[in-house]
């Protein structure tokens, strides 16, 4: 009897499954079963090949419904669009055919200038009363006493010799004397005489500051008044008599054609700027080259951080704010940089403006209604905040130039937070922005005011950094 505990194994004999080994019928029933398979297999492959065939015809069905609709909205949009330019034109013609009588009366009315400011129909308007006015427009009227007085005084300040060369020759501007009294602090009067606001550029503080109130009436009345258009005189308009025709918008025109309603120079800046803007413009209608009126797309900044003999190579646009902004001694070379921006991108636009000069500035710096429908000086498209600008429009005999500058020039900063020579780069031999400064001006958060602004025009803080 064998041992079960024995470690011998127990083999089995495994058979081996061949099909030479089946029967007949064992083979026939194998062959059954694999055909069996494969038609299950293929019908699988088929039903969802068939599938996915639907699934497709379903997704180019549903794509060519989406498709017509979306062209439904495109088309209805356009039909809207055309019916909304379709106003438009219309606003436009009315608009101009009213600024048309209105200008045939101007001679009989002179308070016309005024009534139209302050009429609402104005907000409609898209142009000047220029397209409709001669060369033979009469200028403001002046009698005999203040005219020699205004020259004596253009004569004791010496801001400025601006001249007109031969069209061939680039037109250029030279300062006598600039650099002795800063244009802040300047003003003319219509008596002949001039004054400075502060002894040394407003850099001396010791002695103790009044209220507001009481510092603002010292100084408007130690200052001249500004020269002023009498009641009885025609407003200057925007373009001047030898430039008519250049910018007068057409139908279809875009915002950036409108430009805005300037007064006659109330102070030295202003009459550098309508003086500087005008020559430009003179030249474009005589058909010089875009690019030789305006200059690079960025100012030269040779005279703000190396002042002396200007370089062949430094245009005209840059020479001239350059020698403003030298003026301004008690500025830092951050702020004096921000200034050039804005003045440079307002110049350019006012010059030649086209929808890429238009959108070259930041849309803080774009002209507000206000600006586009009142004539105010020229001075004021510089200040970087909209609803500052409106104010100053709005009430000019609360915020005269010369006090506001005083205040405005001290005070204002651009938080730039690395050093002043970092704010420039170098490019052949040309100095200019660096693009993260210019990037860092551009938003206008970065500009604020220091106290002494906020004390003595505090209405004006909610304008600075309210949200509009």
């Amino acid at each position: 009897m064998p041992n079960p505990t024995s470690s011998t194994p127990i083999t089995r004999s495994r058979r081996n499954r061949q099909v030479s080994a089946l029967t007949a019928h064992q083979a026939q029933h194998k062959r059954d079963l694999d055909r069996k398979t494969q038609r299950a297999l293929r019908q699988r492959v088929k039903s969802r090949l068939q599938d996915l065939e639907d699934d497709l015809a379903r997704a180019k069905a549903d794509c060519s419904v989406r498709e017509r609709n979306l062209m439904k909205s495109v088309q209805s949009l356009r039909d809207e669009n055309r019916k909304l330019r379709s106003y438009l034109d219309s606003i436009g013609q009315f608009a101009l055919n009213w600024a048309a009588e209105g200008g045939n009366g101007d001679d009989d009315d002179n308070g016309a200038a005024v009534d139209e400011a302050e009429s609402p129909i104005a907000d409609l308007r898209i142009s000047e009363e220029a397209p409709a006015r001669t060369d033979e427009e009469p200028r403001p009227v002046y009698d005999g006493t203040q005219q020699e007085a205004s020259g004596e005084a253009a004569r004791a300040i010496d801001t400025h010799d601006y001249t007109h060369p031969d069209p061939a020759q680039d037109v250029t501007t030279t300062f006598a004397g600039s650099t002795s009294m800063p244009l802040g602090q300047m003003h003319v009067s219509s008596t002949g005489t001039s004054t400075a606001l502060g002894q040394s550029g407003g850099t001396q503080h010791s002695d103790p500051i009044p209220p507001p109130d009481e510092h603002m009436q010292q100084v408007s009345q130690s200052l001249p008044q500004p020269i002023m258009t009498p009641p009885n005189s025609t407003i200057r308009p925007v373009w001047p008599s030898l430039n008519l025709t250049l910018y007068q918008p057409q139908f279809g025109a875009t915002i950036s054609s409108v430009l805005p309603k300037h007064t006659s120079a109330t102070c030295p800046l202003d009459q550098i700027l309508l003086d500087f803007i005008d020559s430009r413009r003179s030249m474009l209608a005589k058909g010089y080259d875009i690019e030789t009126v305006l200059g690079p797309l960025q100012p030269s900044l040779q005279a703000i951080l190396h002042p002396g003999p200007y370089t062949p190579e430094s245009h005209p646009a840059s020479r001239v704010l350059g020698e403003v902004l030298t003026t301004f001694p008690h500025v830092g070379i951050p702020q004096k940089l921000g200034f050039m921006f804005i003045m440079y991108r307002t110049m350019r636009w006012q010059i030649s403006p086209t929808d890429i000069n238009y959108e070259g500035m930041p849309r803080w710096l774009r002209p507000t209604a206000t600006q586009i429908t009142v004539p105010h000086p020229a001075w004021i498209d510089n200040i970087p905040w909209p609803r500052v600008r409106d104010l100053l429009i709005e009430q000019p005999d609360k915020y005269p130039f010369a006090v506001f500058s005083e205040l405005y020039s001290q005070n204002v900063t651009v938080n730039w937070p690395y050093d002043d020579m970092d704010a420039v780069s170098t490019h052949a031999d040309n100095v200019q922005l660096n693009q993260i400064f210019e990037k860092h001006v551009r938003k206008l958060s970065n500009w604020t005011v220091l106290a002494p602004f906020q004390d003595y025009l505090p209405e004006m803080i909610p304008a600075i950094y309210g949200k509009d």
